[in-house]
């Protein structure tokens, strides 16, 4: 019995919730969980299933530690290289792969050759291909020709966070009046997820009783991070928080939130509408991508 997950990106099985509840229920069920490295792969081999989520360390050129946060090309043609040369080990050794598919594309610097190249191989060399909803399921297909898709739902976080603060005492946090209307953004700041969007048409509207919270770091893009700030501080109606948010601290700032938006430029799938819904909280989003498969309209 194959019984040894083996799970990339490595790293992620302790910070990204999504992944801890999937694992805990597989763990439930008999099986290990690892992180992917050449050497587990060698440890468990046959009865090792690499379970591969997001695959931008396969082609994408940057280096964080590095400082290197736009692609290069020889680094992605290193990784690509380094990718089929793990094919080859996971095939002499008869691993079995899942690949449960996020998003169509990476959200930054996206459908370069390279990741097109891992994608057309990923697809190929697969056992199992999963896509999180419809649209990027009809979207991989049109793509890359390739129609042997299985839906995989996300479900809620529900009791994952600490949920014990009244709108009042959140409010307090912020420094918010009982009578204000709170708007809510809550995530990673990146660029097609249209933060400045936002920003730019709250500080067009005239009612001075909405406030907006934009709560998410935007390590991955310093740049941006700082033009939202500008934005942001031009307006005293946003609080603005570009840091990380610790997850005892998640509940003030939905609580504090009459509504969600989340004005994306494109989208295939959003993991923070799964939490807002896990809130309760009704939500504002763009209707693009995967959405309207979970938001009713």
């Amino acid at each position: 019995m194959r019984n040894h997950v083996l799970v990339s990106p490595r790293g992620l099985l302790t910070k990204n919730m999504h992944l801890k509840l999937l694992y805990n229920i597989l763990k439930k069920n008999g099986y290990s969980i690892s992180n992917f490295s050449l050497k587990n792969l060698i440890i468990y081999h046959k009865n090792a299933i690499w379970h591969i989520h997001w695959i931008d360390e396969f082609h994408r050129g940057t280096i964080e530690k590095l400082g290197i946060d736009k692609p290069i090309s020889f680094i992605s043609m290193i990784r690509v290289i380094y990718f089929i040369f793990i094919l080859c080990v996971v095939k002499i050794l008869n691993v079995k792969i899942i690949w449960s598919i996020h998003n169509v594309s990476s959200h930054e610097y996206h459908d370069s050759i390279y990741e097109k190249l891992v994608t057309n191989l990923l697809l190929r060399t697969a056992k199992v291909v999963t896509a999180y909803n419809e649209y990027i399921s009809e979207e991989i297909k049109k793509k890359y020709c390739f129609k042997n898709i299985r839906i995989m739902r996300r479900g809620l976080y529900e009791n994952c966070y600490l949920d014990n603060v009244t709108r009042d005492e959140a409010h307090k946090r912020f420094d918010i009046s009982r009578h204000e209307f709170v708007l809510l953004f809550f995530g990673i700041l990146r660029e097609y997820k249209g933060v400045d969007i936002l920003i730019k048409a709250i500080t067009q509207c005239k009612d001075k009783d909405i406030k907006v919270i934009i709560a998410g770091t935007s390590k991955e893009n310093v740049k941006y991070g700082k033009y939202l700030k500008n934005l942001a501080d031009k307006d005293n109606r946003i609080i603005f928080y570009n840091k990380y948010i610790p997850d005892d601290d998640v509940q003030y700032f939905f609580r504090a939130a009459d509504y969600t938006i989340y004005p994306y430029r494109s989208i295939s799938n959003s993991g923070v509408l799964y939490l807002t819904y896990s809130f309760g909280i009704p939500t504002i989003i763009s209707n693009k991508g995967g959405i309207s498969e979970i938001v009713k309209l």
